[in-house]
C-alpha cells in the first residue's frame, strides 16, 4: 500500500513542480493569472479494522481571481481611455487656438489696430491697403481654422470607424474563445490559458466601450452599453450610422438600433464627433458672424475714396428671392425699419429718399421694387445668382447709404425768395427731423427782428437764429447736432417754414448688410468668409468715409468704436473678449481632462496592482513553493525506494 500511497505523492509533486514551473514561465505574461495546485486525500481504506490512507490526489487547479477587483479594473480601463481620449481632442483644439503670430487672436488685433491707425492718416492709400490686406489675413485665418476643425471632426469620423472595426473583430475572438472554453470545460476541465485571453479580450473591448461581465462557471455573458449578449454562439457586429443631422451612431441589428453606452474611447469619439468640435466650430462661427454682420452694417452705410456709386451688386445670395425675408434663406435676419438712401445729382447735390421694409410680408423682389419707384435709381434681382442689383437710372446721377444731410429741402412751404441749403454730418444717436420756422418778414441779412426757429420733432424750440441785419447770407450757420444750414440772399415770410431729416442710422432694420450691398467681407461664418474683390483690387473703395473725401474719417471713427462694442455673448463681450474666452474656455477644458486622465490612470494603477497582488506570480513566492515540491517529490521518492526494499525482502523470504 505503501508504494501506492508513494506513487500518489510523486504524481502530486510532479503535477505541482508542472504548475510552479508555468507560472515561473508567464511571470512577465500579460493577463496571466497564477495557478495553485489545490490537494486532497484519497479516501482511506478498512484494513484489519483500521482506516488506512490511500495517498493523495489533485483536487483542482486554481485560476486565481477576485472577480471583484477585476471587474473593477475592468470599469476603470473604460473610463480611463474615455478621459484619455478627450484630453488628446482637446489638445488638438487648443493646439489650433494658441496665441502668438498667426493665430486667430493677433490676425483680430492686427487687423482692428490697423484701422485705428487709418483713423489718424485717412488718406493715406498704403495705411488704407494694409488694412484691407490684414482683413484679407483674418478671413484667411477664419477659414484656416474652420478647415482645421473640419479635418479633426474627419480624422474623429476615420478612428471612430477603425475603433467600431476592432470592436467588431475583439467580439468575434470573444465568441470563438467561449465555443473554445466551452468545449474544453467539457473535456478536460477549466482552460485557464483560455480564460486569461477571454478576460483580456473582454478588457480590450472596455477600452472602447463600457463594459458589465456576468460570469457563469466558465463561461459569460456581458452588457455592452445598453446591448447584452448572451450567447457567443451569435454573430455580434456593430456599425457607423450617419444621421440626418450629421452626427454619428454606433448601431446594431437589422433594425440599426443606436448602442446607447457611457464609457471607453469611443464614447470620446463619438461625443467630440457629435457634440465637442461642433460646439467650438459654432463658436468659431459665431465669433466670424458677428464680425462680418455688424463690420459690413458700417461698411455698407460708408463710401469710399470715390464717393457716391453708379451700381452696386449684393454679395449673399438669398435662396428664395420672392418669399417673404423671414423666409427667403437669408442667413442674417432684417428687422422691420426704414432705409435711407442718398440720391446725388450731376452738381453733388444730396435728395434723401426712402422707403420702409417689413421682413414678414415683403420679399426681396419687393424691395426691389420700392427702390426703383424712387427717382433716379434702378434696382432688380438677378435671376442666375439671386443677388440685389441696385443701379442709377440717370445718367449723372450717383447713390450711397450714408444718410448725409440732403442738401435743399422741401421748399413747398416757403413763400419768400431766399433759399436754405444743409450741409454737415449729423452726430446724434436716433433719426429724427428738424424743422424750421421763420419768424418775422423781410429781406435776409438786412431787415431787423427776422428770425429762424430751430424745433426737434416734437416741437421743443431748440435755437432761435438772427438771420436779419446782422446776418451774412450764403454763410452757414453751424448747429449743435452737427449740420448747418445757409440761407442765400433773398426774402422770407412769417410763418414759413421747412424740414430737413437727420439720420443717425440710414438702415434700421440692417437689411444692407443681409443681402451683402457694399460690404467689405462676403460669406457668413469661418468656412466662407473673405474680402470683396473689388476692394482687394482697389482698396480706395474701403469705406471710410461719408462723402468721399479722403481726409475724412468718420466711419473709420465707427469701425474703431465698433471693436470695443459688446456685440456677442449676450451683449457681454467685444470681438476680442469673445475669442479670448472661448481660447481660455478650451485651455480650462484641457486643464480638467488633463487632471480626470491623471486621476483615472492612479485608479487603474490601484486596481491594476490590487489585481497582480492576488492573481499575480512572485517569483520568490513561487521558489520557496518549488523548494517546498522538491523536498515533497524526494521524499516521495524515498517512500518508494524503501517500498520497494520491503518488497524485495518480502519476495526474497518467500523464494
Amino acid at each position: 500500500m505503501s508504494l501506492f500511497i508513494g506513487l500518489s505523492a510523486l504524481k502530486a509533486s510532479q503535477i505541482g513542480l508542472d504548475v510552479v514551473s508555468q507560472n515561473i514561465a508567464n511571470a512577465n505574461t500579460p493577463g496571466y493569472h497564477r495557478q495553485n495546485v489545490h490537494l486532497q486525500a484519497i479516501s482511506e481504506n478498512l484494513f484489519r479494522g483500521q482506516r488506512i490512507g490511500s495517498g493523495v490526489s489533485i483536487s483542482h487547479l486554481e485560476r486565481v481571481r477576485f472577480s471583484v477587483v477585476e471587474a473593477f479594473l475592468t470599469d476603470s480601463i473604460s473610463q480611463f481611455e474615455n478621459a484619455n481620449q478627450t484630453l488628446f481632442i482637446e489638445r488638438q483644439v487648443e493646439s489650433l487656438l494658441l496665441p502668438g503670430d498667426g493665430s486667430l487672436q493677433n490676425a483680430l488685433d492686427v487687423f482692428f489696430n490697423s484701422i485705428n491707425s487709418l483713423a489718424g492718416l485717412p488718406s493715406d492709400p498704403a495705411t488704407r491697403g494694409l488694412a484691407v490686406q490684414n482683413g484679407i489675413l483674418l478671413a484667411d485665418g477664419f477659414q484656416e481654422l474652420n478647415a482645421s476643425i473640419n479635418d479633426i471632426q474627419n480624422a474623429l469620423q476615420s478612428q471612430i470607424e477603425t475603433e467600431v472595426l476592432a470592436l467588431n473583430s475583439d467580439l468575434e475572438k470573444l465568441r470563438s474563445l467561449n465555443e473554445e472554453i466551452a468545449s474544453a470545460s467539457i473535456a478536460t476541465g477549466s482552460p485557464h490559458e483560455l480564460l486569461d485571453q477571454r478576460d483580456q479580450t473582454i478588457n480590450s473591448i472596455a477600452q472602447r466601450l463600457d463594459v458589465n461581465q456576468l460570469a457563469a462557471g466558465d463561461l459569460s455573458s456581458i452588457t455592452l452599453g445598453n446591448y447584452s449578449i448572451q450567447s457567443f454562439s451569435e454573430a455580434v457586429r456593430f456599425e457607423v450610422d450617419t444621421n440626418n443631422d450629421g452626427s454619428i451612431s454606433i448601431v446594431y441589428g437589422q433594425d440599426r438600433r443606436e448602442l446607447q453606452f457611457s464609457s471607453g474611447r469611443l464614447r470620446a469619439l463619438v461625443d467630440a464627433y457629435n457634440e465637442v468640435v461642433p460646439t467650438y466650430r459654432e463658436q468659431i462661427d459665431d465669433l466670424a458672424s458677428g464680425l462680418i454682420r455688424n463690420f459690413d452694417q458700417v461698411h455698407a452705410t460708408g463710401v469710399g475714396v470715390s464717393g457716391p456709386f453708379e451700381s452696386l451688386v449684393g454679395s449673399r445670395e438669398i435662396r428664395f428671392p420672392n418669399a417673404a425675408l423671414v423666409d427667403s434663406g437669408l442667413e442674417f435676419p432684417v428687422d422691420a425699419g426704414r432705409l435711407y438712401i442718398s440720391v446725388v445729382d450731376p452738381d453733388g447735390n444730396r435728395t434723401t429718399e426712402s422707403i420702409d421694409i417689413d421682413p414678414s410680408t415683403q420679399s426681396l423682389s419687393d424691395i426691389a421694387s420700392l427702390l426703383s419707384s424712387l427717382d433716379h435709381i434702378d434696382a432688380s434681382v438677378n435671376s442666375q445668382t439671386n443677388l440685389l442689383q441696385i443701379n442709377s437710372s440717370t445718367p449723372g446721377y450717383r447713390f450711397d447709404f450714408t444718410g448725409t444731410v440732403e442738401t435743399f429741402p422741401d421748399l413747398t412751404n416757403v413763400t419768400g425768395t431766399a433759399i436754405p441749403r444743409l450741409d454737415g454730418n449729423y452726430n446724434g444717436d436716433t433719426n429724427t427731423t428738424l424743422s424750421f420756422e421763420i419768424s418775422g418778414s423781410g429781406d435776409v441779412g438786412i431787415s431787423d427782428d427776422l428770425d429762424l426757429l430751430v424745433r426737434d420733432s416734437s416741437g421743443n424750440l431748440l435755437e432761435t437764429i438772427n438771420i436779419g441785419n446782422g446776418y451774412e447770407s450764403g454763410s452757414p450757420i453751424k448747429l449743435s447736432n452737427g449740420i448747418s444750414v445757409e440761407l442765400s440772399a433773398g426774402t422770407f415770410n412769417d410763418g414759413d417754414t421747412f424740414e430737413a431729416t437727420l439720420v443717425a442710422n440710414p438702415d434700421e432694420g440692417r437689411f444692407l448688410s443681409a443681402v451683402g450691398i457694399n460690404s467689405f467681407f462676403f460669406g457668413t461664418d469661418s468656412s466662407s468668409i473673405g474680402v470683396v474683390d473689388r476692394i482687394v483690387d482697389n482698396p480706395d473703395l474701403f469705406a471710410g468715409s461719408l462723402s468721399g473725401d479722403s481726409a475724412e474719417a468718420a466711419k473709420i471713427n465707427e469701425y474703431v468704436t465698433l471693436a470695443g462694442q459688446k456685440l456677442l455673448g449676450d451683449g457681454r463681450q467685444d470681438f476680442s473678449e469673445f475669442l479670448s474666452d472661448f481660447v481660455t474656455q478650451v485651455g480650462v477644458n484641457v486643464q480638467s481632462a488633463d487632471r480626470l486622465s491623471q486621476n483615472l490612470s492612479l485608479l487603474k494603477s490601484e486596481y491594476e496592482s490590487q489585481q497582480n497582488a492576488i492573481s499575480g506570480v512572485d517569483v520568490n513566492e513561487e521558489f520557496v513553493r518549488l523548494t517546498q515540491l522538491q523536498n515533497s517529490f524526494e521524499a516521495a521518492v524515498r517512500v518508494i525506494q524503501t517500498s520497494e526494499a520491503v518488497l524485495d525482502e518480502l519476495f526474497n523470504i518467500i523464494r
